[in-house]
């Protein structure tokens, strides 16, 4: 996670990293934090991203809509990058959905109006590769 996920508009509890916080001392943005709209449940959060067609591509800065349409407004998130990854040989997203780790499993659409793509994405954990640590103990 780099850059294009924190934007200044995302927290550390919206990117998963809350726990990082110091409970013992104030840090910055610590009386931003515990504000109502920064909060909410609903907020989009971050997210991993796979095609449901393992060939296509998901774009930056897609929009996430339900899958099926409506396509229309700000959607339920974006998608913030994206890399081919050749360990798992298909495209790999990171973005931020509403309630984030929430929707593990749904499925939505990745929509790129510039090109008018629209790709069906699962919503995963944003760990694709080793996520319990099995290869880096080995």
């Amino acid at each position: 996670m780099a850059g294009s996920e924190i934007d200044g508009r995302t927290t550390l509890a919206d990117l998963g990293l809350e726990r990082m916080a110091s409970t013992k001392k104030p840090f910055l943005g610590q009386v931003l934090a515990g504000r109502e709209a920064l909060t909410d449940g609903g907020r989009p959060r971050l997210a991993g991203f796979v095609p449901v067609d393992g060939t296509a591509r998901i774009r930056p800065g897609s929009i996430l809509q339900p899958h099926g349409g409506p396509h229309e407004g700000h959607g339920l998130g974006h998608i913030s990058s994206t890399t081919y990854s050749p360990e798992l040989g298909h495209y790999i997203a990171l973005g931020l959905v509403a309630g984030g780790m929430e929707a593990e499993g749904q499925v939505v659409d990745a929509c790129y109006p510039v090109k008018g793509e629209i790709v069906p994405v699962r919503i995963t954990s944003p760990h694709f590769v080793d996520p319990e640590g099995e290869r880096l103990r080995g």
